[in-house]
């Protein structure tokens, strides 16, 4: 691989000119072959044009920066980790492998080519005041697939962090996750109500007392080591923290990237896929939305309804959205029965002309949406529901709601467009082909639009509690907290080790009964959360009912009607089976710490230096933890560095996604995994599913030719039948 510490060092440093006026003077660090540092700005570089050595520079600096393929290594990971950092500099340098953030809320692994330092924008550069006074410079980074990323979407590569730190930290988030679903609620007015409650300093206070535990003294010493740093403890931290960041964001008020109310697209069908409940109304909806085109299609086909039920709904819905005196404006009231001919075609094409210009893109637009691709909350949440249906730990009734959300937006709309746009072609009298047109949008926007009412959920407290929920089922790493074998393998603690945790259960962490008993145990609690159970078992004592509605956690179900409430357990209360607090117990400190001597060495200079040939020694643990076990090798592969995905990249993502779609690529080899994991019911689920999103994905690229050709049918051939 590619010596990542040669690439390019592109700084923008603002200075002020003699004549006053702001230039843009790019300092450019190179480091050459002998490995010594090099700097040019433009104007040295400029002067010294027809250079042979300068024009050797410049192709090393493209070759370097613009590089069509470079693979992480080990010690460049770990090179991240434990790093200095510059105090109110940039955070990360060029050459540094790092994780980033996209719209998709999925993190992956890219190299930083460039930084840039840009001042404020209302920093006043003429100011003579300031000339002494540099700005608060902001940094802002780029990688080979995206640019101008800002600091807090970037983080140190979580396989770094495990070579340096070992699991023990993700151990702990998983526990953190499940104790901090059991302390929110969903209950206006008290403390804990999750919109009041501090998750981040709960979740610290936790961090705080493992780390200080007596069980943990192996891993304390590793976490204070001088060769770490400060520089790598605080990108660790940041990195366990960042899910609970995430939930800090979304309950925030104000944020931009979780602005409920702003965001039109959330319908009926996204709660339905949130919680797996309240899922009558938008059945109901459905079978509306579904219903009424295909009376629509009987009627214009073949008759059989005559005036029926149809156009009187649709003679409602204009009147309701367009003004009756606009509608006598146009003076179709005087035309005879005789002239429709001569009205309607133009009309037709007109409309078809307006679906090509607006509606085309708007679907376009809309189905990048579904996608979880777009810079929208609807897409942030759509990305969240994606990565929880394909590691396939959804329930089947969130499944189907998810799964409905993203047809009705993509299939539906096209689908719906499409056949409109053949009973207009049928249709002959101007008003019903106005009629027809109007009706449409009410019958695409209706899951929206209920969503959207003031009676649904005026607040957004639900839809805010929902994501909230998708985050820690998502973060959850639900199968393998159920099995001693793969617990085993993705934490890199041995199969002896944990049966004896859990008294030799093989469902490890899950085991209702278990849970209940560990749930009222004392020594698995906090002071403050002991402090509520004694204030508890009082307040049950003298049937003081106001109290114990204040210390005991009230069951809240999100629910349309009173019946599907029961099809899943109650808002925060979803893992009660996993909080089996003696068995975490008894493994949060049972993962190997690496031994640090074995990724550092000492060189001539006396300083602390990664060793070279880091692959063949990384991954050596020390014996101890809470259960004594055999060092054993844990050496990661190239192929399988976390989060490591080269070909997945902003809109390059999206359009590789759909030529996988439309191949079956995607489609078979979720099949394949569902036969892997002998999962019939998944098996069959996803057989079904694929070939809907298929005719999903074709609809939507077949939909700007398909009313092309009957913009071209209108014209052509005036109001003759297909």
């Amino acid at each position: 691989a590619q010596d990542s510490r040669s690439i390019v060092n592109l700084v923008s440093d603002e200075r002020e000119s003699d004549q006053n006026a702001i230039i843009d003077d790019e300092i450019i660090q190179v480091i050459d072959d002998n490995g010594s540092i090099h700097h040019a700005d433009i104007t040295s570089l400029y002067n010294s044009v027809g250079d042979d050595e300068t024009y050797r520079q410049i192709r090393k600096v493209i070759e370097s920066e613009f590089v069509d393929e470079i693979i992480p290594t080990e010690k460049a990971l770990i090179e991240t980790v434990v790093r200095p950092r510059k105090d109110g500099g940039e955070q990360y340098s060029p050459g540094d492998w790092v994780e980033i953030l996209g719209n998709d809320l999925n993190w992956r692994l890219e190299m930083v080519s460039r930084v840039l330092k840009l001042a404020p924008d209302d920093y006043d550069w003429v100011n003579e005041k300031n000339n002494e006074k540099p700005p608060e410079w902001k940094y802002f980074y780029h990688t080979k697939q995206t640019r101008m990323l800002e600091a807090d979407r970037i983080r140190s590569p979580k396989e770094g962090l495990r070579k340096v730190f070992g699991s023990r930290p993700w151990v702990w988030q998983q526990w953190a996750m499940l104790k901090l679903e059991h302390k929110l609620r969903f209950q206006v007015g008290h403390q804990d109500d999750f919109v009041n409650f501090d998750n981040l300093k709960y979740v610290k206070e936790l961090w705080h007392l493992w780390l200080n535990t007596p069980a943990n003294e192996e891993f304390r010493k590793l976490y204070k080591d001088e060769r770490i740093g400060d520089a790598g403890r605080i990108e660790l931290v940041e990195h366990i923290m960042a899910p609970f960041d995430q939930i800090d964001e979304i309950t925030r008020v104000g944020h931009d990237d979780w602005n409920f109310a702003g965001d039109p697209n959330i319908s009926l069908y996204t709660y339905w896929g949130l919680f797996g409940s309240g899922f009558i109304l938008p059945i109901s909806v459905l079978i509306l939305q579904l219903t009424i085109p295909f009376f629509l299609f009987l009627y214009t086909y073949w008759g059989l309804f005559g005036s029926g039920f149809i156009l009187p709904i649709s003679v409602l819905i204009l009147q309701l959205t367009i003004p009756y005196l606009l509608v006598k404006a146009i003076g179709y009231t005087e035309i005879e029965c005789k002239e429709f001919d001569d009205v309607a075609s133009p009309m037709k094409g007109l409309i078809f002309v307006y679906y090509l210009i607006k509606v085309c893109p708007d679907t376009a637009l809309s189905f990048y949406d579904s996608a979880g691709d777009a810079d929208t909350v609807y897409s942030r949440i759509n990305s969240l529901r994606e990565a929880l249906y394909r590691i396939d730990t959804d329930s089947f009734i969130q499944k189907l709601g998810y799964r409905f959300d993203f047809y009705a937006n993509t299939t539906y709309e096209c689908i719906l467009y499409m056949l409109n746009m053949y009973i207009l072609y049928q249709t002959n009298d101007p008003f019903e082909i106005l009629l027809n047109a109007v009706a449409l949008e009410f019958l695409v926007n209706m899951d929206e639009a209920i969503a959207l009412s003031n009676w649904w959920d005026p607040k957004k407290r639900w839809i805010m509690a929902g994501v909230i929920e998708i985050v820690i089922q998502r973060k959850l790493r639900l199968r393998d907290l159920a099995s001693v074998e793969k617990f085993s393998r993705h934490f890199g603690i041995s199969e002896a080790v944990v049966l004896a945790a859990c008294d030799n259960d093989p469902n490890l962490f899950r085991n209702p009964k278990v849970a209940k008993c560990d749930e009222i145990d004392t020594n698995f609690m906090t002071q403050s959360e002991t402090v509520d159970h004694y204030f508890l078992h009082v307040a049950k004592e003298m049937n003081n009912r106001a109290a114990i509605k204040e210390y005991a956690r009230p069951p809240v179900h999100f629910s349309s009607f009173f019946i599907d409430k029961y099809c899943r357990r109650g808002v925060f209360d979803k893992y009660q089976a996993f909080k089996t607090w003696s068995r975490w117990d008894a493994l949060l400190c049972a993962a190997p710490v690496p031994v640090l001597d074995h990724i550092f060495f000492t060189n001539k200079e006396e300083n602390d230096t990664i060793r070279s040939d880091i692959s063949a020694n990384a991954g050596y643990f020390s014996k101890g933890g809470f259960f004594p076990q055999p060092e054993s090798p844990i050496i990661s592969k190239v192929t399988e560095f976390a989060n490591y995905l080269p070909t997945r990249n902003g809109g390059k993502s999206y359009k590789n996604r759909w030529i996988d779609k439309i191949l079956f690529v995607s489609y078979f080899r979720t099949l394949h995994t569902a036969i892997e994991d002998r999962d019939l019911i998944r098996f069959l689920f996803q057989m079904v599913d694929g070939i809907i999103e298929w005719i999903s994905y074709l609809s939507q690229g077949l939909f700007p030719f398909v009313i092309i050709f009957f913009i071209a049918a209108v014209f052509y051939n005036g109001s003759c039948d297909l």
